[in-house]
């Protein structure tokens, strides 16, 4: 009702904006409302949503950066605050990200500028860059050929994160590869291997930075390689040799790569990691065997449900109800029973869950 009434709008602002703050979250809500429907004098209601990003209350930021969302790009003007804001709280960046975006295009320069600064999260900033759209596409292949390492490489990621990558940013990605600075590389790298499509010379990239000096270069590279080379068999060879790689990211991400493309010669290939001395490379072992859905998959989640670490007994526990049924429906029932406390109880259930009619209602409801 505030916001149709004949009260002087300076004056109706602040009243709305003292709602905003209320502790009752349905007055915050209408309060909201009522800001973003004030037509007429956008730029009072802008200026005062904007005001309320800097709130000490969580709640409150949020409401605001809905509000500002809704007004799109009549909230051009306050495109820094919003920015600033982001460094607030992690709690509602989210929210901001979106509703920076939906100012457009015209928020691109602010956002990529912000990637200078250390306090900004890059994964938001590239969150915010990618859900601006196509219209954001043209700047942000501008900005991979500026000065900015910083803008570069939140340009690359939010390209990326597009997904799929447009592709009229393969030329400017592509020279990227050759940067000297291995997190642009990286970031390259990614935003092709999100691409729809990739051209023969940007492949043979990808193939030659499996072996770069950098880990995260080539963790990267190994992850692009299964989702754009048509030829799985090429594929699988490049991930079998990095399976052996000295950083643990690569080796779990060549290891997760052969679990997709899931042929019998990738099981083998895949089979000695369940032994690595990394946890997370030992997790996505199993998980790759059970893509593989390989004959002798049900024996190796079998027998990781030994192992000493929760998290790939877990994995196997999962894991198993989908690859093998009757096998789950025996094995896991008996592990319930002899692992009363583990903090992997939880897993046993999804695996049997996962089985289907064949799953034990009885122990189901113990195990709950």
């Amino acid at each position: 009702a505030l916001s149709h009434s004949n009260l002087e709008s300076p004056r109706l602002i602040g009243v709305i904006t003292d709602a905003v703050r209320d502790s009752d979250r349905s007055v915050q809500s209408a309060a909201t409302l009522a800001l973003r429907s004030l037509q007429e004098d956008t730029d009072l209601a802008v200026d005062a949503l904007a005001e309320l990003l800097s709130d000490d209350e969580a709640d409150v930021r949020g409401s605001a950066a809905f509000a500002l969302g809704a007004l799109g790009p009549r909230a051009e003007s306050v495109v820094d605050e919003m920015i600033a804001a982001l460094k607030k709280s992690s709690d509602d960046t989210s929210q901001l990200a979106k509703a920076i975006s939906r100012v457009g295009p015209s928020a691109v320069p602010a956002l990529l500028k912000a990637s200078g600064d250390p306090d900004h999260s890059p994964e938001v900033l590239a969150e915010a860059l990618a859900e601006v759209g196509p219209g954001a596409t043209d700047p942000l292949i501008e900005a991979l050929g500026g000065t900015s390492l910083a803008a570069r490489i939140s340009a690359a990621h939010a390209l990326g994160s597009m997904n799929p990558t447009p592709a009229a940013s393969e030329e400017a990605l592509a020279h990227c590869l050759e940067d000297p600075d291995e997190t642009l590389r990286a970031a390259a790298v990614s935003a092709i291997g999100h691409a729809k499509r990739v051209n023969n010379e940007s492949l043979a990239k990808l193939h030659d930075l499996t072996t770069d000096a950098s880990p995260a270069v080539r963790a990267s590279a190994t992850e692009a390689l299964v989702n754009v080379e048509s030829d799985r068999e090429k594929v699988a060879t490049v991930l079998s040799n990095a399976v052996d790689d000295k950083d643990p990211l690569v080796r779990s991400r060549a290891i997760a790569g052969l679990g997709r493309i899931g042929q019998a010669s990738t099981a083998d290939a895949i089979a000695p990691s369940t032994a690595d001395p990394v946890v997370d490379v030992r997790m996505a072992a199993y998980q790759a065997l059970a893509d593989c859905a390989d004959a002798d998959a049900a024996n190796a989640l079998q027998a990781g449900l030994k192992d000493e670490a929760d998290l790939v007994v877990g994995t196997c526990l999962a894991a198993l109800g989908r690859v093998a049924p009757e096998r789950a429906t025996e094995v896991l029932p008996v592990w319930l029973q002899d692992h009363p406390d583990s903090k992997m109880r939880h897993r046993a259930v999804e695996g049997l869950g996962a089985t289907g009619d064949r799953a034990p209602t009885e122990i189901l409801r113990q195990a709950l």
